[in-house]
């Protein structure tokens, strides 16, 4: 029996990490091409350019999020749970629908350029450049829709491959004019690596292997409506988080002026999306799975959180206190001694990290089941507590108190988000994943600690310690698990089986 458990939960962890090791690839290539880029915009533009970036970005997100309708979770939970003989006319409904959305993106756009013009700027001068950025809008949501189709036909494969080429032809383009225009070089690179990325995916995307009979206007409308109900509350919720996002860079703007602006937005990079290599690639993955079970007995799906939970606890310690350690030397790397005000917001938002892997585990839990509502007073709920602390601890401690408000709030959030699932859904989370939960952010805790008051070199030799300590402890956690996973394997398999 023991043998049999040890194979299952092998197969699973194989299952997960694979899929983590060939997304977090694609990752890393990403960052290391943003690097590059973010590098050079730094030294031939300045603060200014890189807050002009964030600025601009923030702005293209949240009408992204708004044009995208929330298909990109919604979609990938109608492809994933379909069955086989009715995934292709799926895919065309979701198709169909994407290109409705990236029509409607563009127009949206160029009606709010004026507005958006004034609220980032004071006044309605930069109206056009709001006009150009429809394109943008366009093209992500144009992406989003392939992206989509494949991940919930589970090709991943095909997925990573767009997504570097992408990049690397996107950085390419991108260089030159960088250097040559400088300053009015920051719309058009960020419309080179938009349109650059829509056309890998559409040249990759999934062709079915037979002809699809178009569903009829009828079961278009059926799959659909489905589909954009979901949607619908997942694109206020996005949207709520683009405007609170927005309008945070635009009280840094506010209160301390573009340069100000560029700091906020560095430390954003590097404590949210540099960092969330690991949440990307494991998403990739891992929603597909949670949501093609979500309407299935309770237990399996609390089995499959908690050793998401463990996983994901495991994999971001490392990364926090090799962050939160070598803090100087990662800034100075990836910007230039001009951002070392950004270093304290690294190493304090560093145990925050934890706090979001596990409020990210659990928040697709509500997705998967369908709760739409519930997902909107959670992400309101964190809008909210977002642009509260940000204020207020950017008030009270200045540069620094961003990175304490970034680890308060999503403290605060993971709270939230474990009353609601285990109130809701009876999920429990006790054992295993909350005794390593404490001990991996006492250790991040400590290498923060240690990088302040110490220093780098210090606080970099106990994060090594620390990161093989939890390489030499993942078979005692592996164990601790172990009935649970041998449970949900059968589960899995019992639902492979049946599909078939």
């Amino acid at each position: 029996m023991s043998d049999k458990v040890s194979s299952h939960r092998q197969y699973l962890t194989r299952k997960i990490l694979g899929a983590t090791a060939v997304f977090a690839s694609v990752e890393v290539m990403t960052i290391v091409c943003s690097v590059i880029r973010t590098k050079l915009i730094a030294l031939w533009i300045g603060t200014v350019g890189v807050g002009l970036f964030g600025l601009y970005n923030s702005a293209v997100d949240m009408l992204t999020t708004l044009a995208q309708m929330g298909v990109r979770s919604s979609g990938v939970k109608e492809v994933a749970s379909s069955p086989a003989g009715m995934r292709d006319s799926v895919i065309y409904v979701v198709r169909r629908y994407g290109l409705y959305l990236a029509i409607v993106g563009l127009l949206l756009t160029i009606v709010l350029s004026p507005l958006l013009s004034v609220i980032t700027f004071g006044d309605a001068g930069r109206s056009w450049t709001f006009v150009v950025l429809s394109v943008v809008v366009m093209c992500n949501v144009l992406t989003m829709r392939e992206s989509v189709v494949l991940q919930g036909v589970n090709r991943l494969g095909t997925l990573a491959r767009a997504s570097v080429w992408a990049t690397v032809v996107s950085l390419a383009l991108s260089v030159p004019v960088i250097y040559v225009y400088r300053i009015d070089s920051v719309v058009p690179v960020i419309i080179i690596y938009a349109a650059v990325t829509a056309v890998f995916y559409l040249l990759m995307r999934y062709r079915p292997p037979h002809d699809v009979v178009k569903p009829s206007a009828a079961q278009m409308r059926e799959v659909g409506s489905g589909m954009l109900r979901l949607g619908a509350y997942l694109t206020v919720s996005g949207v709520v988080t683009g405007i609170v996002s927005y309008l945070v860079m635009s009280y840094m703007n506010y209160a301390g002026g573009e340069e100000l602006m560029g700091y906020y937005q560095s430390g954003f990079v590097l404590s949210v999306r540099y960092a969330g290599i690991v949440f990307t690639a494991m998403g990739m993955e891992y929603f597909p799975r949670i949501a093609s079970v979500g309407n299935s007995g309770l237990r399996r799906m609390c089995v499959m959180v908690r050793h998401q939970c463990v996983v994901t606890l495991m994999l971001i310690t490392s990364l926090a206190v090799i962050m939160a350690a070598a803090a100087p030397w990662i800034v100075r790397l990836l910007y230039s001694s001009e951002f070392d005000p950004v270093v304290p917001i690294v190493i304090l938002a560093a145990p925050g990290l934890l706090f979001r892997g596990v409020s990210w585990c659990m928040g697709y839990v509500i997705v998967a089941r369908g709760d739409g509502r519930l997902f909107l007073f959670t992400e309101l709920s964190s809008g909210a507590i977002c642009l509260l602390l940000n204020v207020v601890c950017f008030m009270a401690w200045g540069v620094p108190g961003i990175g304490i408000s970034f680890t308060l709030w999503y403290f605060i959030y993971g709270i939230i988000v474990w009353r609601v699932v285990h109130s809701r859904y009876g999920l429990i989370f006790a054992g295993a994943p909350a005794r390593i939960g404490v001990l991996c952010v006492s250790a991040v805790v400590c290498v923060c600690v240690l990088s302040f008051c110490v220093g780098p070199w210090t606080a970099t030799a106990v994060a090594a310690v620390v990161s093989f300590l939890l390489s030499a402890c993942r078979l005692i956690i592996w164990r601790e698990l172990a009935p649970g996973l041998y449970f949900l394997e059968l589960c899995l398999r019992y639902a492979e089986a049946s599909r078939v």
